[in-house]
């Protein structure tokens, strides 16, 4: 039998992870666009895939991805 001070973590545990969780729609958002972005020096050859956990204070964002080859250019555009 668990005691109540590790439940009452577990629980605490389960809120802050949720709050993570900004949703579905989100990450499906931003996963499409880091293909959209990555795809231009990348030759893709996976889904984007975002994931998205607290560490300590503030948030651990990890991306995973496969590319065949990084997409050949001769200069780095310059941004106005």
């Amino acid at each position: 039998m668990k005691s109540g001070k590790s439940e009452i973590t577990r629980i605490k545990n389960l809120i802050e992870n949720d709050r993570v969780n900004a949703g579905y729609d989100f990450s499906r958002m931003v996963e499409s666009d880091l293909r959209r972005l990555l795809s231009d020096y990348f030759d893709l050859s996976s889904p984007v895939h975002l994931d998205v956990v607290r560490i300590n204070d503030g948030l651990g964002v990890t991306i995973t991805l496969t590319a065949n080859r990084i997409k050949s250019f001769m200069t780095v555009p310059h941004g106005d």
